[in-house]
């Protein structure tokens, strides 16, 4: 059967998407364990991490944003490492999402919006606030989602993916709030952000996050994810 030209476009546009956003978050889990070593808690005497390195402070413990640069810092490097701990990996970063303060929070916000910054960084950076439970973060991530951007829609143009996928991974943040007492608060600012994408790729997944914040017994974002990947393959 014929199909559309500007469907085709569309259908190809959503699955690159999808998978790039699946890489982007394997890329982020592979690390390897050496990369630990070198962490945001490595002592600022010994910058290049030849001592020994203390282990992470309690979640309580609030991180320093002198804390939090180097733990970016180092955790960028080793995106697209191989490695097998990827639980550990994990850990530690949300670990360091459950310690953020609000000027970390502010800090990450910028960074992931920063151009200038390769890819991998901006995208850990989103990913960190994305991984927080804190409801101070929400303001952070409404400020990451609805930072102007200018969509590219081509491809094959990596800065224009990366630009949706870091304001993706915000709104997954939304969905840590699925349950709990700041469920609401996270429904209405997700319903003011919805009135302000102009990205139908973004608006789509802002509906997906709203319909599982009005119902925590909804499919989640991956499950949906998971579904809209194999319906398109299958066409």
């Amino acid at each position: 059967m014929f199909q559309s030209p500007m469907k085709v476009v569309a259908a190809l546009t959503l699955v690159l998407l999808l998978v790039a956003a699946v890489w982007f978050r394997v890329q982020n889990a592979n690390r390897l364990p050496e990369a630990a070593e070198v962490s945001a808690v490595t002592p600022l005497n010994c910058p290049s991490g030849d001592c020994a390195t203390p282990p992470l402070p309690s979640p309580l413990t609030r991180v320093t944003t002198i804390e939090l640069q180097q733990f970016v810092t180092e955790e960028a490097r080793a995106i697209g490492r191989l490695d097998e701990a990827n639980e550990e990996s994990e850990r530690r970063l949300d670990e360091m999402a459950s310690r953020l303060e609000p000027e970390g929070m502010a800090w990450l916000s910028a960074r992931a919006l920063d151009r200038e910054l390769p890819e991998d960084d901006r995208f850990l950076a989103a990913d960190l606030l994305a991984r927080s439970y804190d409801r101070l973060v929400l303001g952070s991530l409404e400020r990451l989602v609805t930072a102007p951007f200018e969509e590219v829609r081509d491809p094959e143009n990596t800065r224009g993916t990366v630009e949706w996928l870091v304001r993706a991974r915000a709104l997954e943040g939304f969905e840590n709030f699925a349950s709990g007492e700041f469920r609401e608060e996270a429904a209405q600012r997700l319903r003011n952000i919805s009135a302000r994408l102009g990205s139908s790729f973004l608006a789509e997944r802002s509906a997906s996050i709203l319909r599982r914040l009005q119902d925590p017994a909804a499919k989640t974002l991956e499950e949906e994810d998971a579904e809209k990947l194999s319906e398109t393959l299958a066409r």
